[in-house]
């Protein structure tokens, strides 16, 4: 878990905090609004409850890093009464919580993307982060986990805020069976390894080309950038040679000035 803040511009509800968790086995995430950084307690409270009665798992380890928000009595006092262990990274070390740290600069860039794509205000920053957090869980979660339907078979919708069977991943297999998995990747079925000869465009003996089709004569273009870029291609090795260079003395010259 992470927080991110403040933000320069206040968000139409008035937040200027960014909370983010991520689950680690499926990289699922959370996105909270926080007006200050004393509400962040409260809303890691909240959560962690919600998901011990959703999923009937209780939590064993949170990580956070050493900031003031997670590094308090009261964050010691109901990790204590609820049994869950608080690893803190090392200090001025991002590297130790980088699955969070990777995963709030996804959603930043994201979210710039789409104001500046469509020209929104600046105060539309947490729509735009709630649109990619969103989407960010259905597209790009770890592989193995098998994601909840949005409807079920008759049309009815269902809740979809875990995405996946902690108990039952890809192939009805369990979370140890799932991680411990040592099968090889397989590419997918969309990939071929041998194209049919009639699909092939070009001539076969002559390789790939790219763009050009003609052979590139690497001297010649070399040429043409040292004498685009003015740089000199025939360097003085001595001060005495550098003296005899008329072109050499002036450029110096230019340089001192």
């Amino acid at each position: 878990m992470d927080l991110m803040g403040p933000k320069q511009v206040e968000s139409i509800g008035g937040k200027k905090y960014i909370y983010v968790c991520v689950d680690d086995f499926s990289r699922y995430t959370w996105v909270e609004f926080l007006r200050e950084k004393s509400d962040t307690f409260e809303v890691v409270k909240k959560l962690i409850l919600q998901v011990q009665n959703e999923k009937e798992q209780h939590v064993v380890r949170i990580r956070s890093d050493h900031g003031k928000e997670f590094e308090n009595s009261k964050f010691v006092d109901f990790c204590a009464d609820e049994g869950i262990s608080h690893e803190l990274s090392a200090p001025i070390t991002p590297q130790q919580n980088c699955v969070v740290e990777r995963k709030n600069r996804t959603i930043q860039e994201m979210t710039h993307v789409m104001i500046h794509a469509k020209n929104l205000p600046l105060n539309f920053w947490a729509e735009t982060i709630n649109t990619a957090y969103h989407i960010y869980n259905r597209v790009t979660l770890r592989p193995g986990v098998e994601m909840n339907k949005d409807h079920t078979d008759d049309g009815t919708p269902v809740n979809d805020n875990w995405p996946y069977n902690i108990e039952h991943v890809a192939d009805g297999k369990g979370v140890d069976d799932a991680c411990n998995d040592s099968r090889p990747i397989e590419p997918a079925n969309r990939i071929q390894k041998n194209h049919p000869v009639d699909n092939i465009i070009g001539e076969i003996d002559q390789g790939v080309t790219i763009r050009r089709k003609e052979p590139m004569d690497y001297r010649q273009m070399v040429g043409l950038i040292g004498e685009t870029c003015f740089i000199s291609k025939v360097e003085p090795k001595n001060i005495d040679e550098a003296r005899k260079d008329e072109h050499w003395i002036n450029a110096m010259q230019d340089e001192l000035l």
